[in-house]
């Protein structure tokens, strides 16, 4: 996604996100969620096949951004000046390694290692490099970028 360019009337409940979790994370953060998923379809397994043959611990997650949620970003900043309200947990939607925690927590079920590079332009190079180095290190087994 390059700038946050979502594609006019994208819909997530249409892919299994639920409504209540399409509401409460960033647009962005959700945007990643339906590609991870679409990743697991297009390779065919999902992810209780991994943690059927790969133990949790030694799946991991590098995935990277350049910025956090932009929309969460502005509600945070302008929703004061406008009078609105906003959750109590908007920060945590601003932060860039929350695009990554959401997937991890929500889709793929794993608590190995979460590297989470903010790279801006090489984001994805570090994403790799980061998962290159964890399983020639034997710390990981397969993971997410």
């Amino acid at each position: 996604v390059v700038g946050g360019q979502i594609p006019t009337g994208f819909d997530p409940t249409v892919w299994g996100i639920s409504a209540d979790m399409a509401g409460s994370i960033d647009r962005l953060a959700v945007w990643n969620m339906w590609r991870t998923v679409d990743r697991f379809l297009s390779s065919g397994f999902s992810p209780a096949e991994v943690m059927r043959y790969v133990h949790p611990s030694l799946v991991a997650n590098t995935q990277g951004t350049g910025m956090g949620g932009g929309t969460s970003m502005q509600t945070m900043y302008h929703g004061n000046l406008l009078g609105r309200n906003k959750p109590n947990d908007i920060f945590q939607e601003v932060l860039p390694i929350s695009f990554a925690a959401h997937v991890v927590q929500s889709y793929v079920g794993s608590y190995g290692a979460m590297i989470h590079p903010v790279a801006a332009c090489a984001t994805a190079a570090v994403s790799v490099e980061e998962g290159v180095d964890k399983i020639r290190l034997g710390r990981l087994n397969w993971w997410s970028a």
